[in-house]
């Protein structure tokens, strides 16, 4: 995604380009957003090509997943290359892997059933041919035209030979895009419309044969500004020292400390006790270095198992109608600091403080003293299997998604799922439904319900996260303004995590985009 592209004295065309997750599988198959997040580097290598000088195309390698099932899942057969994960590596539970299932890489846009994976969308957007330069029209006029900047980036195509259609308010209109020539930048107008600000339009943009190009979706009226009003009180806010444990109740919530560890233990809504147990520190780091000789190693460092938290103090205080927790302790050999501050609302606002944080380092060959990258930091809860639906709210890197789509701007769906694949059949539900991947984890689908990869994956960029106790009316929601992620996962130890992220970021390698979040040993976050 750095590279110039610029090439002076030939054409280039380039191979195996940005290449898509396939190998090296333990660093991220925990998290099937990984896919998604894919997309940014796909749009900034190509916007770079497109406008540089020699440069006339590249090849994404590649088109579909190259995995093959035996006729039968154990037995004798023919070997191939398989690519199974090994579960003691991985960030989540999964099931010794084993079976006759081969091939190379699960490296395509498609799978094997040439199902859409998330990255179908990604690539489709970066590589659209019109690109509109705008999300949001912060001042409009009701009845007027709104004019939006546009780039062709056809090679052949006027844009007067598209159709935009236009939605608004529940109305359809389609109208022949404004004169524009291969590569200009220029205007695009929506006739007048009642417009209103807090509302959305929709344009699909459609070839002569009415297939989609491209969808946007652009926002009228300036963003409201995010939430960032404190956890308020009192409404009954008070606390209670018991032998047990600390309690800090208001007329909505009722939030019980361990005196033991010190953390949360669990949230009494209507009567009804959850579990909420936690801040456990979340910490994930990458350390990418050349070895000495040849050839390239990846390291991988987690925040050690919740088993070594030690408690070193606990206190309580209320200040501005409000009670705040301060806890400290040690996780092994971090150092964490936790402030938890309640309100009489049913909120409660997490500040951390980890120090002492090891960094994974490499002292010889080409690569010595190179820095590791974070991939991950934040607080995670333990919270049971009480909720039964996740839904959410986010600000996505594209304007709009299909609906279902692993990075869909918003969503609400079942949280666990019982539907298991069946060994060779075709699925008959989407790629992001699918509970288990015989290709990395094997023939062993474990029993129960199961996480699907909608569910799993995380959501950056939220505005809001909710798992909810549908029968009950009772939800646990995280609530931001577009600078954390979230995720639902089942941890090593086969228990389910809110893992609520102030950084979050992907190894993908092979020249992918990467944040580049510099690991220190002291890391803070709210």
């Amino acid at each position: 995604t750095l590279f110039p592209y610029t090439t002076l004295f030939r054409s280039m065309f380039y191979d195996e380009w940005m290449h898509v997750l396939g190998h090296g599988a333990e660093a991220w198959f925990h998290d099937p957003n990984g896919r998604d997040a894919w997309g940014r580097s796909l749009d900034l290598a190509w916007s770079k090509l497109f406008a540089a000088h020699g440069s006339i195309g590249a090849a994404i390698w590649q088109y579909v997943d190259d995995v093959v099932y035996m006729p039968t899942p154990r037995g004798e057969h023919t070997r191939g290359p398989t690519r199974f994960v090994s579960p003691e590596k991985l960030r989540i539970a999964s099931p010794k892997p084993e079976g006759n299932v081969y091939g190379v890489a699960r490296w395509g846009i498609v799978d094997e059933w040439r199902r859409k994976k998330p990255e179908f969308w990604n690539v489709q957007k970066a590589y659209s041919p019109i690109r509109v330069g705008v999300r949001e029209v912060a001042d409009i006029v009701s009845n007027r035209p709104i004019s939006l900047l546009v780039h062709n980036r056809f090679d052949h195509t006027d844009l007067s030979e598209i159709t935009m259609r236009i939605e608004y308010a529940g109305a359809k209109e389609e109208k022949r895009c404004e004169p524009l020539p291969p590569h200009a930048e220029g205007l695009i107008v929506l006739p007048a419309r009642e417009w209103r600000a807090g509302t959305a339009v929709t344009l699909t943009f459609l070839d002569g044969k009415q297939r989609v190009i491209d969808i946007e979706r652009i926002r009228l009226g300036a963003s409201a500004p995010p939430p960032g009003n404190p956890p308020s009180g009192p409404t009954g806010l008070k606390v209670v020292s018991r032998e047990s444990g600390i309690v800090v109740s208001s007329d909505k919530v009722q939030w019980t400390f361990n005196r033991t560890s010190g953390l949360l233990e669990s949230a009494t809504v209507g009567g009804k006790t959850y579990a909420v147990r936690g801040p456990f520190p979340l910490l994930y780091q990458n350390l990418e270095y050349r070895k000495a000789g040849r050839g390239r190693a990846s390291e991988f460092w987690s925040e050690p198992e919740h088993q070594k938290w030690k408690l070193t103090a606990i206190r309580t205080a209320e200040a501005g109608g409000r009670v705040v927790v301060t806890v400290t302790g040690r996780l092994d050999a971090v150092d964490v600091e936790y402030v938890l501050t309640f309100g009489g609302d049913g909120r409660c606002e997490v500040d951390y403080a980890y120090r002492s944080i090891p960094l994974l380092a490499v002292s010889e060959g080409p690569d010595a003293g190179v820095a590791p990258i974070m991939l991950e930091r934040g607080v995670q809860f333990e919270v049971g299997e009480s909720f039964d639906e996740l839904s959410w709210s986010r600000r996505g890197y594209w304007s709009w998604y299909p609906e279902g789509h692993q990075g869909a701007l918003a969503g609400r769906v079942p949280l666990w799922s019982e539907q298991k694949p069946i060994y060779r059949a075709p699925p008959g539900q989407p790629w992001e439904a699918d509970v288990h991947d015989y290709f990395y984890q094997g023939v062993n689908v474990p029993a129960g319900r199961l996480l699907t990869n909608l569910v799993r994956g995380a959501k950056m960029n939220v505005e809001r996260y909710s798992l909810a106790d549908t029968a009950a009316g009772t939800a646990l929601t995280v609530v931001a303004s577009g600078d954390i992620s979230c995720r639902f996962a089942q941890g090593r130890d086969r228990r389910y995590y809110l893992q609520v992220l102030n950084l979050l970021d992907y190894n993908l390698r092979w020249g992918n985009f990467s944040a580049g979040f510099l690991v220190t040993p002291e890391q803070h976050g709210r």
